[in-house]
């Protein structure tokens, strides 16, 4: 989990490594997937299920993969399956991307 997360600004001054940048370095040695949330989103668990709450949504970084947008209530169960978290699917209001 990445809370806080906050989307790189282009026409920022700051020399800095963005946390997108962090944690592609953090996959490059590490195969756990990687929810980042925007402020005002949260996770929300009850029982087996898993979503993301919130208008600001956030984003899903997994190794060897490109970022994937979490709008909110896209569905994360598959996260909850460590040997699935690797290869799932988001599935957004019943739709799977």
């Amino acid at each position: 989990l990445n809370p806080h997360y906050v989307d790189a600004d282009p026409s920022s001054t700051h020399m800095g490594e963005t946390t997108d940048t962090r944690l592609k370095e953090f996959h490059e040695e590490n195969e756990t997937p990687v929810v980042a949330i925007r402020e005002g989103a949260m996770l929300w668990i009850e029982g087996n299920h898993l979503r993301l709450e919130g208008a600001p949504g956030g984003k899903l970084f997994r190794p060897s993969l490109d970022a994937v947008e979490l709008s909110e209530l896209s569905s994360l169960d598959f996260l909850l399956n460590t040997s699935a978290g690797q290869r799932g699917s988001v599935q957004r209001h019943g739709r799977v991307s």
